[in-house]
């Protein structure tokens, strides 16, 4: 059993599923199972994904259904002790999944790390500059009056915090996360 389950729902990805997968796979910290849910792709992320050598990495076939649903099909599939989810055109710096881990370590009444979120383009500058805003314990308030975690491949989530709210609600289009991140707060 792996320590973190890493959950990459994937749409018609290829232009962008092998560099969102070596980010994960140039993590400092190792011990992970990445889980892509390919979600009806009509391109060739399936056949991107047969080709890559890691024996961290499963991937399953299903229907379009959705972020949401992808996301939870992910759930239902992890092992890990802590999950973190990541779009499949997102990116995360080498340090990421080690330093929210040693945060949720520290700090055994947190159900979820999170961290800053940089908006990119494609040639890889920053496309949004965002607000530095600084929270922590409980953030429901906070986080009631805005989605300061601003994306759904940021936080580092305790299975158990997960196993208490349930999967993500696929009635929430378009903020799908925030509903989750909310439930979580709780």
């Amino acid at each position: 059993m792996s320590t973190i389950s890493v959950i990459i729902p994937a749409y018609n990805a290829e232009q962008t599923i092998l560099e969102t997968i070596k980010s994960v796979r140039q993590q400092t910290f190792s011990d992970f199972e990445i889980i892509v849910i390919n979600d009806g792709s009509t391109d060739k992320t399936l056949e991107l994904l047969e080709n890559i050598e890691d024996n961290r990495l499963k991937f399953f076939s299903y229907e379009n259904g959705g972020l949401s649903i992808a996301r939870n099909r992910g759930i239902t599939r992890a092992n890990g002790e802590f999950v973190a989810f990541l779009d499949a055109d997102d990116l995360w710096t080498p340090d990421k999944l080690e330093l929210q881990l040693k945060a949720l370590q520290q700090h055994s009444e947190a159900g979820v790390a999170y961290s800053w979120t940089y908006f990119m383009n494609e040639q890889g500058t920053s496309s949004l500059t965002g607000v530095s805003m600084f929270f922590n314990g409980d953030v429901q308030t906070d986080l009631l009056v805005n989605n300061f975690i601003a994306c759904g491949s940021n936080p580092l989530i305790r299975r158990q915090a997960i196993e208490s709210v349930g999967g993500f609600d696929p009635a929430c289009a378009g903020c799908a996360d925030w509903d989750y991140w909310l439930r979580l707060s709780t």
